[in-house]
């Protein structure tokens, strides 16, 4: 008949085309009617929790303990004082001030060779150059040097002519040391004695720094009763 001839002639891939939508079905069907199980539950095993998932997730991301971390490097130029390794605290400090005096004298011998070399006269020093720089702009010289330069004799040129100036200098001594005790004096009865204390053996030269205060007051008396008596 010419249907079961069309039917007969069919495409190979038509006939595929309902071939493997038909096998997908049966394994379906098939893999539907065997009982399912969990692997935990056909090992004897409980199922795990939400709960305990969480924990396991949240152990897998925490970072390593502490003590298993290597330690920090620490620059023990600056530091080492704060871990107790240096006891001296005047020890970088003074690496500080001796590099510093032997690079500005590096600095200042290149630059005096420098000059030289360029100008081709003697180097004139800093001092003389500052004073010079600030004539120029204020014109003081002529004024100080009328006032200084002034005739005095030979027989005033002696130290015992200068009493006033030697009292002068003592009550500056006695400012300047008085000052720096008064940041550790307390002028109490309870804490003065304690405070003398503190000074003498804590304070770093403060034994000196009283020394040099006392002795002075004492020189201050004794050069104020002679220029008077001069």
């Amino acid at each position: 008949m010419p249907m079961e001839r069309e039917v007969d002639g069919m495409p190979r891939f038509r006939r595929v085309f309902f071939v493997v939508p038909a096998l997908f079905l049966l394994a379906a069907a098939f893999s539907a009617a065997l009982p399912w199980t969990h692997p935990t539950e056909a090992s004897g095993m409980a199922a795990p929790s939400v709960s305990q998932l969480t924990q396991d997730v949240r152990a897998l991301a925490a970072p390593p303990p502490a003590e298993t971390l290597p330690p920090a490097e620490q620059d023990t130029c600056l530091h080492c004082h704060l871990t107790g390794e240096l006891k001296n605290l005047w020890t970088p400090l003074t690496r500080w001030l001796v590099f510093g005096a032997f690079g500005m004298v590096f600095v200042y011998g290149a630059a005096r060779s420098a000059s030289a070399w360029r100008t081709r006269a003697p180097w004139k020093p800093l001092w003389l150059r500052s004073a010079d720089w600030v004539d120029s702009r204020y014109q003081i010289k002529e004024p100080m040097l009328q006032a200084l330069k002034k005739p005095v004799p030979l027989f005033a040129t002696k130290w015992f002519y200068c009493l006033g100036g030697i009292t002068l200098a003592l009550l500056a001594i006695q400012g300047i040391t008085g000052i720096m005790l008064a940041a550790y004096y307390q002028p109490t009865p309870e804490g003065a004695y304690t405070s003398i204390l503190y000074i003498e053996n804590e304070v770093r030269f403060g034994s000196s720094i009283r020394a040099i205060h006392h002795w002075a007051a004492n020189g201050m008396v004794v050069m104020v009763v002679a220029h008077m008596l001069r």
